[in-house]
């Protein structure tokens, strides 16, 4: 009996360290989860949930899907319903090149966020986490600054966006 008991404590004690491990590159790992039941697209690709990208991908959503993208340590991409948007990233700064649709992004504690789209650019280098979205969904430009400032230049005009603001193009 007191051989099986251990046996069972070893096998749960294993269980929990790999499931541990999982959880962690499960977080340091870049990869795009979908979160409904459309499919999304990656390099031109269709992918299934949990997909890994690379920096440099180009991710699109259909009219009725949406993804995240979790970056580990810097925060994460989530992909707006009928969007298009190339992902680039880093140590310390996330890129957002949007063509179509939105995107919000929640940056960590020390990281940089940059989204561009046809109308100019916002930026989130505040040291501290938050988000904001950006969507090009109407054809102009429109930023809502969640709990963040964010800087934005669009139309060649440069200002500042505080926490809760939104603005158009």
């Amino acid at each position: 009996r007191v051989y099986w008991t251990l046996v069972a404590f070893v096998s749960l004690v294993a269980i929990a360290l790999l499931a541990s491990s999982a959880n962690v590159s499960a977080q340091t790992r870049p990869a795009a989860e979908q979160a409904t039941s459309d499919r999304i697209k990656v390099n031109g690709k269709f992918v299934p949930p949990g997909f890994a990208i690379a920096t440099n991908s180009t991710v699109e959503s259909g009219p009725k899907s949406s993804a995240v993208v979790s970056l580990g340590k810097l925060g994460r991409v989530e992909v707006l319903p009928s969007s298009k948007m190339k992902i680039t990233f880093d140590d310390t700064h996330i890129n957002v090149a949007l063509s179509s649709g939105g995107a919000r992004v929640f940056k960590a504690e020390g990281a940089t966020a940059l989204v561009t789209t046809k109308d100019g650019e916002v930026s989130a280098n505040t040291p501290l986490a938050g988000s904001f979205t950006v969507d090009t969904e109407c054809g102009d430009s429109w930023v809502n600054a969640h709990d963040i400032s964010v800087g934005l230049r669009l139309h060649g005009e440069t200002r500042m966006l505080l926490p809760g603001a939104r603005s158009t193009a």
